[in-house]
């Protein structure tokens, strides 16, 4: 649907599939957890793999009646655009497959590493939770905008970069990287100023105040993030985001671990997510930069 420029059905599909999740939480969830932890958490993974099931039958049906337009006989197998489907969809599955595997093996790395230094599993469980369920969502609010901005404006910055415009594709990321910007900073700044206040409204807690001041400022950071990986999507280095996650990843841990021997405590994990996010968007931005200089 992107490549078509045609944006519409797959806003209408997002939305419809957050309402309908939303509603499903506000009404059948608090009937869910009277059944026990174990049910909860059931319900809510084959309730996500449903909505996801129905999201890629609602796109398929469109792109079927839009585009096919049930003639299939003038479609037939291709190797070279398999092979070109495969370019693109590999390395990004392997993207989030690593990012996946990076988030499984955070906790366990965190709880060995402080239970070795003396903190207890109570203390351990607790401040990660604080910062993985309230602070870390919180702050990433903003990248919602940048990465409907970014994904609506990655076909044209495909045709553009394609065609070899390549000062209509600079201007256009740079306007696209400062508009996230200003967004994120109006968000964070309004987060950073009353973060007791937006705790109580949206979780009804004052937990993690002092994360969101050691964390925050370098957020600002990251809501470009959307913008930087459309410019290499349409510049197809795909490829290339598979290698800096990977990169990002290993280094992130590798200081989660040293700064947790050392004594730091849960801020390690502060410090290995602030490394993470300089490195991150540090090596996209030089890729890009790099492949518009070859251009």
């Amino acid at each position: 649907m992107h490549g078509k420029e045609d944006m519409l059905p797959t806003a209408a599909s997002n939305v419809i599939e957050e309402i309908v999740k939303i509603l499903l939480i506000i009404i059948v969830f608090p009937i869910v957890v009277l059944k026990g932890s174990i049910i909860s958490v059931t319900f809510l993974i084959l309730f996500n793999i449903i909505i996801e099931l129905v999201s890629i039958s609602i796109m398929s049906n469109v792109i079927e009646k839009k585009y096919l337009k049930h003639d299939k006989s003038k479609y037939s197998i291709d190797k070279t655009i398999i092979k070109d489907i495969l370019k693109i969809s590999v390395p990004t599955t392997m993207t989030r497959l690593i990012s996946g595997i990076g988030f499984f093996l955070e906790p366990i790395i965190l709880t060995n590493i402080l239970l070795k230094t003396g903190y207890n599993l109570n203390y351990i469980t607790l401040e990660y939770g604080i910062i993985n369920s309230y602070v870390i969502p919180l702050l990433s609010l903003p990248t919602f905008f940048s990465s409907i901005i970014a994904s609506a404006l990655l076909p044209n910055l495909t045709k553009i970069y394609k065609d070899k415009k390549i000062n209509n594709f600079n201007n256009k990321l740079f306007k696209l990287m400062s508009l996230s910007l200003v967004i994120g900073l109006i968000c964070l700044i309004f987060i950073l100023a009353f973060p007791k206040q937006i705790l109580n409204i949206i979780y009804s807690v004052n937990l993690g105040i002092n994360y969101i001041y050691l964390i925050g400022p370098f957020f600002l950071i990251i809501y470009m993030q959307p913008a930087l990986a459309a410019a290499m999507q349409a510049m197809d280095k795909t490829d290339k985001l598979f290698k800096i996650s990977v990169i990002s990843i290993i280094i992130k841990y590798v200081v989660l671990t040293i700064t947790g021997l050392l004594g730091f405590g849960i801020n390690c994990l502060i410090f290995s997510m602030i490394t993470g996010i300089i490195l991150t968007t540090l090596l996209v931005l030089i890729t890009v930069l790099k492949e518009i200089k070859k251009t």
